[in-house]
């Protein structure tokens, strides 16, 4: 049987008050090129932090951006989540898992894909 466990918190301060008021984490996407975090603050406002590999977890993020939205796209049982932050010109998105056609796949054991627009350029990646 395959271990399993669960990532409740990410560089959380060290004192036992400043726990209890940590946002909820909504979204972790571990990507090819890099690992975004994607929390909620108590108003459900979404959080974007993300770490360009092979750094680590326990150094600040390369990019982090305080604000974004959370919706969700599709209907019934293609109904899935999406968040989306913007700086300046460029949008980072994340979406979990939507129904998937046999034309266009998605990966096994992906949990959705990061999509990052900046001018004419899009990128993409799976994440797991």
């Amino acid at each position: 049987m395959e271990g399993r466990y669960e990532v409740i918190a990410i560089n959380l301060p060290h004192s036992q008050g400043a726990i209890r008021e940590f946002p909820k984490l909504d979204f972790v996407c571990d990507a090819e090129e890099h690992r975004v975090v994607v929390d909620l603050n108590f108003e459900g406002t979404p959080r974007y932090r993300a770490w360009n590999k092979p750094r680590p977890l326990t150094e600040p993020p390369d990019l982090e951006i305080e604000a974004g939205t959370k919706d969700h796209h599709g209907t019934g049982p293609c109904r899935h989540p999406g968040w989306t932050f913007r700086v300046g010109e460029a949008e980072y998105a994340l979406y979990g898992h939507s129904c998937s056609s046999e034309s266009d796949p998605a990966p096994e054991r992906s949990r959705g894909w990061l999509e990052v627009k900046a001018g004419p350029k899009t990128q993409h990646w799976w994440c797991y």
